[in-house]
C-alpha cells in the first residue's frame, strides 16, 4: 500500500511507493526558496554527483525570471544523504538574469561535461529579459572535482533559446553529442517555438544545428528532452 509523504519545506503530500527509499537533497529556506532541473551522475568511486539550479532569494522571487546559481552535492551511500553544498557557477548579474538547467553526461572517453543556460537581461530595454540567450558548455578532467569552460554551444541568441523542463546532454554510441532545445525570435512568454537539435562529433569542441526541426500549433514546440 502507498503512503503520504511531505517533503521539508513543502505545502503538498505525494504519493510515496513502498519499495522506494526517498530522500532530500535540498530543502526550500528563506534564502533559497526553490530548487529545479537536477542532473545525477556516477562517479568513478561509486558515489553519486548532483547538479541542479538553486533560487536565490530576490524580489523575483521563485519566477522563472529570478536570480539562479548552479548547486552540487555528493552522496556516497547511493542517494541516502548528501555532504555539504557547493556552488559551482553564479550569473553576472550585470548581464544576466540566471544560470540555469544543468546536465551532466560522462563521455565515452572518461571526461565529464556539464552544459548550464545563461539566460539575458534586456539591458538597452530596460526590462525583465527572456528573449537571449547563451548556452555553455564544461568539462572536467578530474571527476567532478573542477569545471573549465570550453566555450558555448551557442551564444547570445537573437529570441530565447532554451532546454526547459528536463535539461539533457546525450553522447550516442557514434560518440556524437545530441542537445536538444527549443528556440524562437522573440521573449520567452509570447514568442512561438520549434524544437531541433546541436549536435558535436568532436566531444563538444565545435557544434552545428540538426538539418530539421519540430513545429506544432499555437505556442509550439517546447522543453524537448531526449
Amino acid at each position: 500500500m502507498s503512503r503520504g509523504v511531505r517533503f521539508s519545506g513543502s505545502r503538498h503530500y505525494y504519493e510515496a511507493l513502498p519499495e522506494l527509499q526517498y530522500s532530500v537533497i535540498r530543502a526550500l529556506d528563506e534564502n533559497s526558496p526553490r530548487h529545479d532541473t537536477a542532473s545525477v551522475t556516477a562517479l568513478n568511486d561509486g558515489s553519486l554527483m548532483v547538479v541542479w539550479h538553486k533560487y536565490v532569494a530576490s524580489a523575483l522571487g521563485t519566477s522563472d525570471f529570478g536570480t539562479v546559481e548552479i548547486a552540487s552535492r555528493i552522496s556516497h551511500d547511493k542517494g541516502c544523504s548528501w555532504d555539504d553544498e557547493r556552488i559551482l557557477l553564479r550569473p553576472n548579474l550585470k548581464e544576466d538574469l540566471s544560470v540555469q538547467a544543468p546536465a551532466l553526461r560522462r563521455l565515452a572517453s572518461g571526461d565529464l561535461l556539464m552544459l548550464s543556460l545563461h539566460s539575458h537581461r534586456n539591458v538597452e530595454e530596460d526590462s525583465i529579459g527572456g528573449s537571449s540567450s547563451s548556452m555553455e558548455l564544461f568539462r572536467s578532467s578530474d571527476d567532478g572535482q573542477t569545471f573549465q569552460s570550453m566555450g558555448y554551444i551557442w551564444q547570445k541568441s537573437s529570441g530565447q533559446w532554451l532546454q526547459g523542463g528536463a535539461s539533457s546532454l546525450l553522447q550516442l554510441k557514434s560518440g556524437r553529442l545530441l542537445v536538444p532545445f527549443n528556440y524562437g525570435r522573440g521573449w520567452q512568454g509570447s514568442q512561438h517555438n520549434v524544437v531541433s537539435c546541436m549536435l558535436s562529433d568532436d566531444e563538444g569542441k565545435s557544434w552545428r544545428k540538426a538539418a530539421h526541426d519540430i513545429d506544432l500549433p499555437m505556442r509550439g514546440a517546447m522543453e524537448a528532452s531526449v
